[in-house]
Formats: structure tokens, sequence, C-alpha cells
């Protein structure tokens, strides 16, 4: 899976939408934010353990 989830989810956002999209390959992830309430952050869940 390109690119893979993040292991670790941050107990404080819940304004992230996870996409599995399949491909010839196999499956594609994506994050969306959704930013629709305005405490909602504009970036995604980032691998900590990398």
């Amino acid at each position: 899976m390109t690119p893979t989830p993040p292991k670790d989810w941050p107990d404080d956002r819940f304004d992230v939408v996870w996409t599995f999209t399949k491909t010839a390959d196999g499956w594609h992830f994506a994050q969306v934010p959704e930013l629709l309430l305005p405490q909602d952050q504009d970036d995604v869940i980032a691998d900590e353990s990398n």
C-alpha cells in the first residue's frame, strides 16, 4: 500500500478521512482533511515512527 497509513493515531484528531483506492498494483492510501469545523487542521497525520 502506498503511501502507508500512520501507525499511531493521535487522540485529538477526528478531522481526517482515510481513503483507499484500488489500483492495478494494489491499493493507494490517502488522507483528506475534513475542514468542516473551525478547529479542524489542514494537515494530515504524520507517521512519527519513520
